[in-house]
C-alpha cells in the first residue's frame, strides 16, 4: 500500500511541475485557474473568494456540469460579493452575465426547516455558453466574526475536471499563527508579507481530474489534501460548547414524556434504544450542514417546539435526556483519523455521535438520528472522536478496524421427493457484523440475516446460546419446502450463506485495473462448512473444487458416498488493496461470487 501510494505520488508531484499535454483529451471541461483564498482580519471576520475560469470541452459540460453555479450561505452573519461573472466565446467575445442570471433561493437541504429558511443559496446562470467558451466567475462571501470567529479549511487538491493552475491563498494578520498540513505532498507554501498581512500561497500546476471509481478510500487518502486553521482544536471545541445550545437544560415538557415513555423500562440498553427510537422516529431530521448555522445549534426547547432537529442538535438533546435518566452521555464529534491533528482546529468535515455509558456493559456509540442495529463503536475503524461536553477538557480517542467473524456450519438433509431440506445451522457473528440491538430485541431476528438457498420462512426455530455486544451465536433449525429448481432432471440447489457479508458490497463486477487504491466496507473473515446428506442414487453434477488463493480464499466442494462437502472462506485482512494487491484480490473476488460455486447441481445417477 505504501509503495503504490509513494508511486502514485511521485507521479502527482511531476503534474505539479511538467505540462501534461494530454491530461484535457478526454475531458468534458478543464479549469485554466482556479483561486481559493482565504482571509482573516484583525477583528476576527473572515473573507473567502473562489476566482474560477473554466473553458467548456462539450455539451455535457454546460447542459449538465458546469451551466450553473451554485452558493450557499448565510445572510444573518455573511455577505456576498459577485466580483466578476462573465462568458468568453469561442470566438474571443466577452458576453457579461446579465443581472436576471443571479436568482437566490432557498437551499434544498433546508426546505421543510421553518428555522433556517434564513439560508440562501445563490443561483448563478452562465450565459453564451458552448463549446470552446470560457466561464469567468469571481466572487467574495464575508463572515463576521460572530459567525465563526477563526479561519479553518480543509481543501482536496483536486476537482471533477483537470486543473490547469490552482492556487490556494492564505492571509492573517501579520505574526498571526497559521497552524497548517499538507497530506500526500510536499509542496510547501511560498510566504510573504502584503499590507501587514501573513501570506501563505501554494500553487499547482496541470492537476489532473478527481478518480470516479469506486470503492475508493472514503477519505481518498491517496490524494493531496491541505488542512489549515488559526486556532487549534481545543481552542475550536471550546468556542464550540460554549453556545446556549449546548448548555440550556431540557423543558418540563420533554421530561414528562421521557417519564412516561420509560416507566416500565428497567435496563438501561432498553431505556436508550428506546429513547433512540422516539429522537429518530417522531423528531424530523435536518440536514443543515453545520457550517451553515455556524456550528451553533438551537435549545430543546427550540427543538421540541419545532419537532425538528439537526444531527448536531439531535445528538445533544439525546445526550441531555440520557443524562436526565441516569445514565451518563455527551455527543462527540467524529473525525477521520489520517486528517487529525490537534493543532489544527477544523472542524469541517467533521460527523456526529453520542456516546453513552450504561451502567452495565461496555461504552456505546449511537447514531443521533437511526435506529442502530449494533454499537457504532464496531464501526467507526479509522476515525478519531472528541468528547464535546461543556464541562469536561478536551479530549480524543481513535479506533482501530475491528476484525469481524461470520461463520456458518452445517448437516442438511435433502429429500428430492418431498424437496425439502432439513437440519441445523449454527452461526456466528462478531463485531461490525453482529446487529446485536437487534437480537437483543427480538432473537428470531437472527434468521433474517439468511442468504443463499435459504430465507426467514425456511428456519423453524432459533436458539441464541451467546448474545453479547461483540458475539452472537445462534443454532437454527431449516425446513426448506422447497429447496431446489428442478430443470430436465436436474435439481439445482443454491448454497446457504449470510446476508450481511461480502455479498451485500456488490463486487461481483469490479474493473481489470485501477488508477487508486481499493477500499471495502469491513475487514472480514466469512467461513462456511456445510454436509449436505442426499440420497441412494444421487450424483453432483458440478465438477469437484478444490481452490486456493493465498490466505485470502478457500473453495472445497465435492462428494463423498451420500454427502456432499461444501467448504468456503474468505479472509479479508487489508482494509484498503493497492495496486499491486488488487489483481489478486479481484481474482478471489471473482472465484468467490463464481455462481458454479455457489449452487449445487444434483442428478440420478442412472439418467
Amino acid at each position: 500500500m505504501k509503495i503504490f501510494r509513494f508511486i502514485y505520488l511521485i507521479a502527482l508531484t511531476a503534474l505539479f511541475i511538467t505540462p501534461v499535454v494530454a491530461q484535457n483529451e478526454n475531458a468534458d471541461a478543464v479549469y485554466q485557474k482556479l483561486v481559493k483564498e482565504y482571509t482573516l482580519k484583525p477583528d476576527g471576520s473572515t473573507v473567502y473568494r473562489l476566482q474560477k475560469q473554466i473553458k467548456l470541452l462539450s455539451q455535457l459540460s454546460f447542459n449538465r456540469l458546469y451551466g450553473e453555479t451554485f452558493i450557499v450561505y448565510n445572510p444573518q452573519c455573511q455577505k456576498l460579493s459577485i466580483n466578476k461573472a462573465f462568458t468568453v466565446t469561442a470566438d474571443g467575445k466577452t458576453v457579461n452575465t446579465p443581472k436576471n442570471a443571479f436568482n437566490e433561493v432557498l437551499p434544498g437541504f433546508a426546505a421543510d426547516a421553518p428555522a433556517f429558511n434564513h439560508l440562501r443559496e445563490m443561483v448563478v446562470t452562465h450565459t453564451a455558453t458552448e463549446i470552446g467558451a470560457i466561464i469567468n466567475l469571481d466572487y467574495s462571501l464575508a463572515s463576521s466574526k460572530d459567525f465563526i470567529p477563526f479561519l479553518s479549511g480543509h481543501e482536496i487538491i483536486g476537482e471533477n475536471s483537470p486543473i490547469d493552475e490552482l492556487v490556494i491563498r492564505i492571509k492573517v494578520p501579520k505574526g498571526k499563527t497559521l497552524n497548517y498540513r499538507m497530506y500526500n505532498c510536499a509542496l510547501q507554501p511560498d510566504k510573504r508579507e502584503e499590507s501587514k498581512m501573513d501570506v501563505y500561497e501554494w500553487r499547482f500546476k496541470n492537476i489532473p481530474t478527481l478518480s470516479n471509481e469506486s470503492f475508493q478510500e472514503k477519505d481518498l487518502n491517496c490524494i493531496p489534501h491541505l488542512l489549515f486553521s488559526s486556532v487549534d482544536m481545543p481552542s475550536s471545541i471550546q468556542w464550540m460548547t460554549s453556545k446556549t445550545g449546548f448548555n440550556a437544560g431540557l423543558t418540563s415538557e420533554i421530561k414528562s414524556k421521557i417519564d412516561e415513555l420509560l416507566k416500565n423500562e428497567t435496563g438501561d440498553i432498553q431505556k436508550i434504544l428506546k429513547i433512540q427510537s422516539l429522537l429518530a422516529g417522531e423528531l424530523s431530521t435536518l440536514n443543515i450542514p453545520m457550517i451553515y448555522t455556524g456550528y451553533n445549534p438551537r435549545t430543546s426547547a427550540q427543538i421540541w417546539a419545532s419537532n425538528a432537529a439537526t444531527r448536531l442538535e439531535k445528538a445533544i438533546l439525546f445526550s441531555q435526556i440520557l443524562n436526565y435518566t441516569g445514565i451518563p452521555a455527551n455527543p462527540v464529534m467524529s473525525f477521520p483519523s489520517v486528517y487529525f491533528d490537534k493543532n489544527i482546529g477544523n472542524l469541517a468535515g467533521a460527523d456526529i455521535l453520542v456516546e453513552a455509558k450504561p451502567h452495565k456493559g461496555e461504552t456505546l456509540l449511537l447514531s443521533p438520528d437511526q435506529k442502530d442495529i449494533l454499537n457504532k463503536k464496531y464501526a467507526i475503524g479509522g476515525r478519531t472522536l472528541i468528547d464535546l461536553s461543556p464541562t469536561k477538557s478536551f479530549t480524543s480517542k481513535t479506533y482501530s478496524f475491528p476484525k469481524n467473524q461470520l461463520a456458518m456450519e452445517g448437516k442438511l438433509n435433502w429429500n428430492p421427493t418431498a424437496n425439502t431440506l432439513e437440519g441445523t445451522l449454527s452461526l456466528t457473528m462478531t463485531n461490525a457484523m453482529n446487529p446485536y440491538f437487534d437480537f437483543s430485541k427480538d432473537s428470531s431476528k437472527v434468521k433474517n440475516y439468511l442468504a443463499g438457498g435459504l430465507s426467514s420462512k425456511d428456519i423453524s426455530k432459533v436458539s441464541i446460546s451467546k448474545l453479547t455486544e461483540e458475539t452472537t451465536k445462534a443454532q437454527l433449525t431449516v425446513t426448506d419446502k422447497s429447496a431446489s429448481r428442478v430443470q430436465d432432471d436436474y435439481y439445482f440447489m443454491d448454497i446457504p450463506a449470510f446476508k450481511n457479508g461480502s455479498d451485500e458490497w456488490h463486487l461481483s463486477v469490479m474493473l481489470s485495473d485501477r488508477s487508486i487504491p481499493l477500499e471495502i466496507p469491513n475487514l472480514l473473515e466469512e467461513d462456511y462448512e456445510l454436509d449436505l446428506t442426499i440420497p441412494d442414487g444421487f450424483v453432483m453434477v458440478n465438477k469437484p473444487v478444490e481452490i486456493k488463493n493465498g490466505n485470502a480464499l478457500g473453495i472445497s466442494i465435492y462428494q463423498s458416498g451420500n454427502h456432499i462437502k461444501i467448504k468456503r472462506s474468505l479472509h479479508l485482512a487489508q482494509k484498503t488493496l493497492s495496486h499491486a494487491d488488487y489483481t489478486s484480490f479481484r481474482e478471489a473476488m471473482i472465484q468467490w461470487n463464481n455462481t458454479n460455486y455457489r449452487t449445487i447441481v444434483l442428478k440420478k445417477a442412472n439418467n
